[in-house]
């Protein structure tokens, strides 16, 4: 209708889809994982880890661990959300339930107060994570991509299978790692853990750099199996399926 009018969230939403966004719904990193080549498991795991909730995607479930003084302010604050510069409040009598005045708590407090004018309390720095985040939300699928070390680009996805097709042994988790590497040229690797172990997918870009793979393959499931993941399936191939 002509004379329809969108509420602050409808507006803000209006605005993230007009936005220009990069190509796919991954998260983009800003700096590297590791300053070198990857160290030794269990800190590589660590430093996985960090970058998924440091990445921004999580920071509303975040906040709420806050206020349950089960995280930090710090570790907020590492975050891109709470990097970003406070915004004024429209209403200085109103608390702030995450103890500071960012993008998203603003946004939360606009709708809570079912206010319906004014500008949309969000800067454009902010609309990257905020589609990252809906692309998550759409997809159930966490996309990331930068560099694993300086000069070493490579994408990582998780995504949990659909309960319907998970084991009666629990839930099972598929993810995926591509990266370009100076001997063997693409790899493709794609894992899926469950409470029983991981099977593992790894395609080479050429019948060769797959050779290489394969023969350096039981070591890789040594390595696991150590780390307290036994492997029960491993293939290697020769062909890089499509992304």
């Amino acid at each position: 209708e002509p004379d329809s009018q969108l509420s602050n969230a409808g507006r803000l939403l209006s605005s993230l889809f007009e936005s220009e966004s990069e190509a796919g719904a991954a998260h983009q990193a800003r700096s590297p994982l590791f300053a070198g080549p990857p160290p030794a498991t269990a800190h590589a795991a660590a430093i996985l880890q960090s970058a998924l909730h440091l990445s921004g995607l999580f920071y509303e479930s975040h906040q709420a661990q806050w206020v349950a003084g089960k995280r930090s302010t710090a570790q907020i604050l590492a975050e891109p959300q709470g990097k970003l510069a406070p915004l004024a409040r429209r209403h200085p009598d109103r608390g702030d339930p995450a103890g500071m005045s960012n993008e998203a708590t603003a946004v939360g407090q606009g709708i809570a107060a079912g206010e319906e004018a004014g500008p949309v309390p969000a800067r454009p720095e902010s609309f990257p994570i905020l589609r990252d985040q809906l692309a998550l939300l759409e997809s159930g699928q966490i996309v990331w991509r930068g560099e694993a070390w300086p000069g070493q680009g490579m994408q990582w996805s998780i995504a949990e299978e659909a309960k319907n097709a998970a084991p009666a042994s629990g839930r099972v988790w598929q993810t995926r790692i591509r990266l370009t590497l100076p001997a063997l040229g693409v790899v493709d690797a794609r894992i899926q853990l469950s409470g029983t172990g991981a099977s593992l997918h790894i395609e080479g870009d050429t019948a060769n750099h797959a050779r290489l793979l394969r023969e350096h393959a039981p070591a890789l499931a040594s390595g696991l199996a150590a780390a307290g993941v036994p492997v029960n399936a491993l293939a290697v191939e020769h062909e890089i399926a499509a992304t």
